[in-house]
């Protein structure tokens, strides 16, 4: 063992030594041979130890400082520090002849530098301890998560450092890093030191410690089941020992554990130690005694031998104590446990009790056989296992065969013929043969269809056939296709897809598809084809024009087609079948497919009308509305051909009371609308149901602000019609919404003198005409009238009787406008007043037929009364 001095020289530094170790390890004996923290004015402390491996993990440290009054600086040390190599320092059982060679009374001198030999051997023995707060630290250090400890104030620190690194097993020693005296936190490699001793002064020093404080002088009541124990194999055994030897022998080799485990190492090592104790009372102890065994955290080989004659001995005593449902799951367990182990009697003893237990419980030999994993046991435990399974099928039989490896089932099918019928008629049997046969080799594979395959004729038994089909060519598939139809009307729809998945991989496909389209029409036969086709516009094509199917049951099958077609898809689908001559209103019977088509919005619009109709149609209140408004987004701005009109209006009534009359004015009339296209929307709203113009009628005052905003009427003829009845209609269910919208676009049309907007005006003056009348000096709603300004009432007779003069709307729409007004003599005394007044009266009374019944005799009599007024004024 080298040694290496480390003193004040111009600094702390390595004075002498009989090694100089590499940069790194050197570097840190170097750190850790000076005092942990500073010291206070004339404070002087004990020589101490510190205890580390070196970061290269090729040696150990075990050193001890003084205080050097030497010196004249204040707080300077002298160390002495031994390197031992870790594996010699691992090999050593007396650790109180190591530590002695740094017991010297003096600061240590060049001369005791020189490397040192010790002859390895012994035991380590130290005198008691002294008396501290044991419990918790062998509690913290070795019975709870691992984690670093400082203790507080303890006696004697080097006297318990020496006893429990001595009690150590050899390879947690190696890692165990201690010092007895420390006024601030240690670290070696980046990691704090296991345990480190401080006076009670230094506490706060330590207040940003990880790990745990213990008070050393404080005593508390234990907290683990081994405490007591571990206290008394350390501190109070004349030989410190945490670990018996068959212990450390088990522990030595570990080979997962972190570096630094030694709570989870130690506590592996005592549960081994408390199981083995009850191996003779109770068989289960056992179990627990392998899997530690296997955890890869002891060592392996040991313990496997020395579990040898004691597992033997566990497995006779479960099978002939324990109940026999225990009994399975132990021999189970243990097997599952000693997988993979070659140890012939422990077999030879499973095996027995297998036997035996198979005699007592059959059912029970399929739960042990679930839990077997070696297949040279399964093999040479079938045929006796079997024997007893066919004799006693029952329920708990078949739960327990259920749960059995395939490889175990199948020998048991192959071999008895009655319990392959048993199982060909349990649904569960069939999807597990479904699921397990595919991964058995090719002979069992043959031996497993042979036997079953005859008894799957039905659709639950297809799991089972599927793997058994496969083998099949395309000419046999096709033939067993035609068998299924005519024995069972395609009962075995899912064995007739496995094999239509075969067909497809021959190609023999299209084969398939013509002889089913040749049998009779069956829900059999159907379900069988909407199977076969794809949701591609090849297939859709052939359904179509090429199936010579009914149109019911080409609807059908489309219709479970459609949805699993993307959206691009769907698109060829309906733009090739229809450049193919195959109509939409074929496709949109299909409602599946309509439901497709009205949500992808890259289908031309004039192919997607009939599937919006189609939805409207089929769909509830909500749904349909919902589909009716998307279509009014799509159709309301552009020309899709056909009944426009038409489509529009059952739109609107598709969304009847959930219009919403703002939004779909707007969307309808905008100025981004093309003129004919808004004339045609407002025909739509004239001709909707009374539902939808309900919610448009309500929202009249907006929809007169939308096309004012167009800044002229030009809307057609039919577009005015439609408004004005708007506008009727507005004056009975919602009067005000008829009055702020005559009022906001009266202004606009009567101006619009040379354009047919005649219908409007004769609808729109009446009702600002009589809120006129009703309310002097109007309101608010119509501050936007031009003649206002003027004379109320009288103004405004005086200017739609000029509009009307020096328009070309026709002269009976004043006399009818007139008649609503119920203003029909002021009106025509305006008229007679005016130039060319004669000539429009003639022009009116000759059109007086045109006029309402009631409207022809008030007007005349009018027309009357206004002419003997003229003659007599001349």
């Amino acid at each position: 063992m080298n040694r290496q001095i480390h003193g004040y020289r111009q600094g702390h530094q390595l004075l002498c030594g009989s090694i100089l170790l590499p940069r790194e390890d050197q570097s840190t004996i170097d750190r850790l041979s000076d005092v942990a923290g500073p010291l206070r004015p004339r404070e002087h402390f004990n020589p101490y130890l510190t205890c580390y491996q070196l970061p290269s993990k090729e040696f150990y440290v075990l050193a001890r400082t003084w205080q050097d009054p030497t010196v004249a600086r204040a707080g300077c040390v002298r160390t002495l520090s031994l390197i031992v190599a870790s594996d010699e320092w691992e090999a050593v059982q007396d650790t109180s002849a190591v530590f002695a060679i740094l017991d010297i009374d003096r600061l240590p001198t060049e001369a005791d530098s020189g490397a040192v030999s010790l002859q390895l051997g012994g035991e380590s023995r130290f005198s008691p301890a002294p008396a501290f707060n044991a419990s918790e630290l062998m509690e913290s250090l070795f019975l709870e998560d691992a984690r670093p400890v400082v203790i507080f104030d303890a006696p004697n620190p080097d006297e318990i450092a020496k006893r429990l690194v001595a009690a150590l097993w050899p390879s947690a020693r190696r890692q165990f890093s201690v010092s007895t005296f420390a006024l601030s936190p240690r670290k070696v490699s980046g990691s704090d030191f296991n345990l480190v001793f401080a006076p009670k002064d230094a506490r706060s020093k330590f207040s940003d410690w990880p790990g745990r404080r213990v008070d050393g002088r404080l005593s508390k009541l234990d907290r683990h089941r081994w405490t007591s124990l571990l206290v008394d194999r350390v501190f109070d055994s004349s030989v410190p020992r945490l670990l018996p030897p068959s212990g450390e022998i088990l522990v030595k080799k570990k080979s997962s554990l972190a570096a630094n485990d030694n709570a989870s190492e130690l506590r592996i090592a005592m549960l081994w130690g408390e199981l083995w104790t009850r191996l003779d009372s109770s068989p289960v102890a056992a179990l627990g005694l392998l899997d530690i065994a296997n955890s890869g955290k002891v060592w392996e080989e040991y313990a496997l031998s020395v579990l040898d004659a004691p597992l033997v001995r566990a497995i006779g005593q479960a099978s002939s104590t324990l109940p026999v449902d225990d009994a399975w799951d132990f021999v189970g367990a243990l097997i599952n446990k000693f997988e993979g182990r070659s140890i012939s009697s422990v077999w030879e003893a499973v095996k027995d009790a297998v036997v035996d237990l198979t005699r007592r419980s059959p059912e029970g030999s399929i739960d042990f056989l679930l839990r077997m994993r070696n297949s040279s046991v399964i093999r040479d435990l079938l045929s006796a296992i079997a024997y007893f399974l066919s004799a006693n099928f029952s329920e708990r039989t078949e739960r327990s065969l259920l749960s059995a490896p395939m490889v175990i089932v199948a020998g048991l099918v192959s071999q008895s013929p009655s319990l392959a019928r048993c199982t060909s008629d349990v649904p569960a049997f069939i999807h597990k043969f479904n699921r397990e046969l595919p991964g058995l080799d090719e002979s069992t594979l043959d031996s497993v269809r042979v036997a079953l395959l005859p008894f799957l004729i039905g659709d639950w038994q297809l799991p089972a056939a599927a793997p058994l089909l496969d083998v099949l060519n395309g000419q046999q598939l096709v033939a067993e296709i035609q068998h299924l139809g005519m024995a069972n009307d395609f009962a075995a729809t899912e064995m007739v897809e496995v094999c239509l998945t075969r067909a497809q991989q021959l190609g023999v496909r299209s084969t398939v598809l013509s002889v089913l389209s040749m049998m009779g029409n069956s829900e059999g036969r159907n379900l069988v084809l909407a199977r076969a086709l794809r949701p591609d516009f090849a297939d859709f094509s052939w359904l179509f024009q090429e199936s010579k199917l009914p149109s019911s049951v080409v609807h059908k099958i489309a219709n479970k087609l459609i949805v699993q077609a993307h959206d691009d898809e769907i698109v060829r689908i309906v733009s090739g079948l229809n450049d193919r001559g195959v109509h939409e209103s074929a496709m949109s019977g299909v409602p599946g497919f309509a439901a497709r088509v009205v949500s992808i919005d890259s289908i031309r619009l004039s192919l997607a009308v009939p599937f919006f109709e189609a939805e409207v149609s089929r769909l509830n209140y909500l749904e349909r509305a919902r589909v009716a408004e998307r279509a009014l987004l799509r159709s309301l701005g552009a020309s899709f051909g056909g009944d426009e009109v038409g489509f529009i209006v059952r739109m609107l009534d598709g969304m009847g009371g959930l219009l919403d009359g703002v939004r779909i004015s707007g969307l309808a009339l905008s100025r981004r609308v093309e003129a004919p296209l808004a004339g045609r929307n407002l025909v739509a709203f004239r001709r909707s149901s009374d539902a939808a113009r309900t919610q448009l009628v309500s929202a009249l005052a907006e929809m007169a602000g939308v096309i004012r905003a167009r800044e002229r009427f030009d809307l057609g003829v039919q577009g005015a019609d439609a408004f004005a009845a708007l506008v009727a209609e507005a004056e009975v269910e919602a009067p005000h919404e008829a009055l702020s919208a005559s009022a906001r676009l009266l202004p606009m049309v009567i101006e619009q003198r040379n354009y047919p907007v005649s219908s409007l005006i004769v609808a729109m003056f009446p009702v600002v005409y009589r809120e006129l009348v009703r309310k002097e000096g109007g309101t608010e709603r119509l501050a936007v009238m031009p003649f206002l300004a003027r004379d109320r009432a009288r103004a405004a007779r005086l200017d739609i009787v000029s509009a009307y003069l020096f328009s070309s709307w026709p002269p009976s729409d004043l006399a009818l406008l007139a008649c609503r007004c119920a203003e029909e003599e002021k009106i025509l005394r305006v008229v007679a007043r005016a130039t060319g007044g004669a000539e429009y009266l003639e022009l009116i009374k000759s059109s007086l037929d045109s006029l309402p019944e009631s409207c022809q005799t008030s007007t005349e009599r009018a027309i009357k009364v206004v002419s003997r007024f003229r003659t007599s004024k001349k």
